[in-house]
């Protein structure tokens, strides 16, 4: 499963760019579903370097179990409550600039097991390629979905 999200700050970021992992949601049943990646690598646009794009997989399933079933939890996602960005690259003296706002935010999930895909005002699950391996699944979090979080 890879996770992509990109994040608009106050201020460019032009040495440095903050680390990103630790996510949570709530379910529309009210269940907290936290997770996270092993790997992530990042950077900024070119043409406007206040957005920061980040890709994340390898999930960690060890630490946070329910990763290994996310697709029944994405189904009945209702609130992005957590999206933990992590400053300590940064030198001393160094500005930190604050997270403004999460611009954009999906996930791709490959399984052999057929997902029943899903429009809601909150979130789109649609598979996009299909082989005798399995199919590949985009879970898209609209922007909807994307306006329940606010950085702190």
């Amino acid at each position: 499963m890879r996770m992509n999200i990109t994040i608009e700050f106050d201020a460019p970021l032009l040495k440095t760019i903050p680390s990103i992992g630790g996510f949570e949601f709530l379910t529309e049943t009210g269940e907290q579903v936290a997770f996270d990646y092993l790997e992530s690598c990042g950077g900024t646009e070119l043409r406007n370097p206040k957005i920061v794009h980040w890709e994340l997989r390898d999930e960690d399933t060890i630490t946070f179990p329910k990763m290994a079933n996310m697709i029944t939890y994405l189904s009945n996602i209702s609130e992005v409550t957590e999206c933990y960005l992590d400053y300590e690259g940064f030198e001393p003296g160094e500005p930190i600039p604050n997270p403004v706002r999460i611009i954009d935010w999906s996930m791709e999930i490959f399984t052999k097991i057929p997902i029943k895909e899903i429009r809601t005002d909150l979130i789109l699950i649609m598979k996009t390629t299909s082989d005798k391996n399995g199919s590949l699944y985009q879970c898209i979090f609209t922007q909807k979905l994307l306006e329940t979080f606010h950085f702190n």
